[in-house]
């Protein structure tokens, strides 16, 4: 008996980037019907799959309410945004979340992709200075009070890198604002990281450096530290940090991935039953 083609809604607005187009290629290699349809279009028809493309951040906007809707109904949700590795000697990657923001698999994952990708560990002396990456939700208000938090445990400097459009904030609580360094001159002052969701805490974690965190970013097991103890934090075990690496590697994929499937077809054959199988 023929088995039922099973089809993929791929939801997507104007500008996105190839990737979209990309991995509807590998969809499509795997045997899948691809659906590539506007935000209008979405009307709750069902599918065996759902892509939108961007992150749509804790659920909101169009893509948020769309992803929302799909996971409610226990359909598997994939979203896709710029990635990791932008280093000039390794490819350019696009993370793929599935279901959650952000996601990392729960389960243990091989080392091959992590070393194949050059994702490695390597611990240096730390700096001094407390940095806090930016990327948190109401900036003004919630930096104040990190702020205000540290300086009753710690004496050490607090320096903000904020996202572009956030430059103007932290001027009167930190006591230097970043905005000309690269990331990785600004790591090397760092005695720790403080953030929500940066993948600068990923950046962190390889160079040895503890993080503080939201308990929802895909580094939160590394992260839960209360500040009472921002002065005596100390690096994780390589080996932790090294099988996490593992795991988040899984999560990358290049454009020559999501053209062949490769991806897609790690996500939705391994990634979906393992997740269902072994709770975070």
């Amino acid at each position: 008996m023929r088995q039922k083609q099973k089809n993929i809604a791929i939801f997507r607005s104007f500008g996105h980037l190839p990737p979209l187009d990309w991995f509807a290629m590998g969809c499509f290699a795997s045997g899948w019907i691809p659906h590539l349809l506007d935000h209008e279009q979405f009307d709750g028809r069902e599918y065996d799959a759902v892509v939108v493309g961007g992150q749509p951040t804790r659920y909101k906007g169009r893509n948020g309410q769309i992803a929302a809707y799909y996971r409610h109904h226990k359909i598997p949700v994939i979203m896709i945004e710029g990635g990791w590795l932008y280093e000039p000697h390794v490819p350019r990657h696009w993370f793929t979340y599935l279901n959650e923001i952000p996601y990392c698999p729960p389960f243990e994952c091989p080392s091959d992709r992590r070393l194949k990708l050059n994702m490695t560990v390597d611990y240096r002396p730390r700096g001094d200075a407390i940095l806090i990456a930016g990327q948190m939700p109401d900036t003004d208000k919630e930096l104040n009070r990190v702020t205000r938090r540290l300086r009753e445990f710690t004496n050490r400097k607090i320096i903000y890198r904020p996202r572009q459009k956030d430059f103007e904030v932290g001027v009167d609580t930190c006591d230097e604002v970043s905005r000309e360094l690269t990331a990785e001159e600004d790591l090397d002052r760092a005695w720790c990281v403080i953030t929500h969701f940066s993948y600068m805490g990923g950046e962190a974690l390889m160079r040895g450096i503890p993080v503080l965190c939201h308990p929802g970013a895909s580094f939160a097991e590394f992260g839960q530290h209360p500040m009472s103890k921002i002065n005596s934090l100390k690096p994780f075990p390589k080996s932790a940090v090294e099988r996490w690496l593992n795991r988040m590697a899984y999560i990358l994929w290049s454009g020559h991935e999501f053209r062949t499937g490769e991806g897609f077809r790690w996500l939705l054959e391994n990634a979906v039953s393992q997740s269902q199988e072994s709770p975070r």
